[in-house]
């Protein structure tokens, strides 16, 4: 499979009243065609802020300080919002947290889900409805004629969801970015959601790049998966290895946190201490303060991230 997108030595900074603090640091991974990638962590953790940088969506007061973003081998850092523009909903789309604050409470469901096809094809306006029917019946959507003239309101909170998930794929683009897609939902509506997901990165060959907080969701769906940590990658390998053989101690605590039908009756772990805001990061490993296999040199050092085996890369000392 080829590179869709790839990252290079990415830096976010924010523009505060103590001046510009680095949210994301010299972060790089790539996405192939067809390929579902998982980046987990905690909320805090940088992995909303990179998604936004890829969509060109940076609020005003951050921005790329370093390094480049290429889609499809083109650099897509330094286009103007129109290119931009133009690229985002046709090439690459983004599902949100909350369907809720997503969708226009004012406007009906159809004029949302063709709003974006109107303004990247040549579509009528009949044309553009069949397609959309077309897609909410793939999704899963029953009475699709009906729901085409709902309003949001009228709606269940998976439908929804489904939904934002016609809305971004109506296009057919390359990139389908989810940024903690089923938080809002209940569990077996969740399990439904990500079901689809998967189907339709199956069926429509959409290279996705799946976010949460839930290591367990990332590592059902994923082909492979970063583990990010106060705007650092801590831990790259495949899905399964990251299960099986993770190494880094903050991705071991990740893994403590999933309940299991063995832990029935008992309390669950929990990592201690919280992440760092982005004035407290220290000059050494940003986790020290949490690990419990912490020794001097993290607190003094900020270690690299290294390539330990095959498809799996670690920041750690210990690794190394």
């Amino acid at each position: 499979m080829d590179t869709l997108l790839k990252v290079n030595n990415l830096h976010i900074g924010f523009s505060t009243k103590e001046g510009l603090l680095t949210a994301v640091e010299d972060n790089s991974f790539s996405v192939k065609e067809g390929e579902i990638l998982g980046i987990v962590g905690e909320s805090g953790c940088g992995k909303s802020i990179t998604s936004l940088a890829i969509m060109g969506l940076l609020p005003k007061h951050a921005r790329i300080t370093k390094g480049e973003i290429v889609f499809a081998g083109k650099n897509i850092t330094s286009l103007d919002k129109e290119e931009r523009r133009k690229l985002r909903g046709k090439e690459m789309t983004m599902i949100f947290q909350e369907p809720m604050t997503s969708l226009n409470p004012v406007l009906k469901i159809g004029d949302q889900i063709i709003e974006g096809l109107m303004l990247h094809t040549r579509l009528s306006r009949k044309e553009a409805k069949e397609r959309a029917i077309e897609m909410m019946r793939k999704v899963g959507l029953p009475r699709p004629n009906q729901i085409y003239d709902a309003y949001p309101h009228e709606l269940s909170g998976g439908m929804r969801q489904r939904i934002m998930i016609a809305m971004a794929l109506i296009s057919k683009p390359k990139l389908l970015i989810a940024d903690e897609p089923t938080t809002a939902l209940d569990v077996t509506i969740q399990a439904q959601i990500l079901q689809l997901m998967k189907k339709m990165n199956k069926e429509m060959k959409t290279a996705m790049l799946l976010i949460s907080h839930d290591i367990g969701v990332i590592a059902k769906m994923c082909h492979r998966v970063i583990v990010m940590y106060a705007g650092h990658i801590f831990e790259e390998a495949s899905a399964e290895k990251i299960i099986e053989k993770g190494i880094h101690p903050y991705t071991k605590g990740l893994m403590e946190c999933i309940p299991t039908p063995e832990k029935r009756g008992k309390v669950l772990y929990a990592i201690p201490g919280r992440v760092p805001s982005l004035n407290e990061r220290s000059k050494g490993c940003p986790f020290a303060l949490r690990c419990p296999k912490a020794f001097q040199q993290c607190y003094n050092e900020k270690p690299a991230l290294e390539k330990i085996s095959k498809g799996q890369r670690v920041r750690c000392f210990l690794a190394q």
